[in-house]
């Protein structure tokens, strides 16, 4: 029988994976902003890519997890 090819899961990789991957919210990696904060482009490893938002106020990121 044929192993099972295992897919990609983005909620597998740990965030100082990615934090590292965008030098700790280094201006150069930030592809966009709005009035809820600043969107980052992660290069990992084997060609794959994530983006990451860092929120810009506590009492939002709360409501926000709040809400997963």
């Amino acid at each position: 029988m044929e192993k099972a090819r295992k897919s990609w899961n983005p909620k597998q990789l740990l965030s100082h994976h990615i934090i590292e991957a965008i030098e700790d919210f280094d201006i150069d990696h930030c592809i966009g902003t709005d009035n809820y904060g600043s969107v980052y482009k992660a290069q990992l490893s084997k060609g794959k890519v994530a983006a990451l938002k860092k929120l810009h106020c506590l009492r939002l990121r709360i409501q926000l997890l709040t809400r997963v």
